[in-house]
């Protein structure tokens, strides 16, 4: 579920995914193309990433990349993701964001069914038939 439809887990339970996924889409269609394409090639890896490696990308003027990170930081589109052993700090794309980026939307889950509250047997109440499961 997580793979095909990541928004579906990211709203509250019986919430329409859409107006979140046009948010996003919004955000990132309001980029600049640098800052745009700067997202995509983070995005394209999931694993977090320092702000060493995010401008090592010969093409890429160190400057006007570390702005495009921080204006992405800004938008909630990249997060920070803890920090090295040696204190460096780590960022990565969210994984909504990446899921967007990847491709065609992928056909959204439909909800369950609902069948009433879930009710989880204790150790005391294994033996009573008053607790449904």
């Amino acid at each position: 579920m997580a793979r095909r439809g990541p928004f579906k887990l990211a709203t509250p339970p019986g919430h329409d995914t859409a107006a979140l996924r046009a948010a996003l889409e919004a955000s990132v269609a309001s980029l600049h193309p640098r800052d745009a394409g700067v997202l995509h090639r983070l995005a394209a890896d999931a694993l977090p990433f320092t702000m060493a490696q995010a401008v090592s990308a010969p093409d890429q003027a160190g400057a006007s990349e570390l702005s495009a990170i921080h204006l992405l930081c800004t938008r909630g589109l990249v997060r920070p993701a803890g920090c090295d052993a040696d204190g460096t700090p780590r960022f990565t794309v969210l994984n909504l964001v990446r899921h967007l980026l990847a491709g065609p939307a992928a056909p959204e889950i439909p909800p369950l069914e609902s069948r009433g509250p879930l009710r989880w047997q204790s150790s005391a109440s294994v033996g009573s038939s008053s607790c449904a499961a």
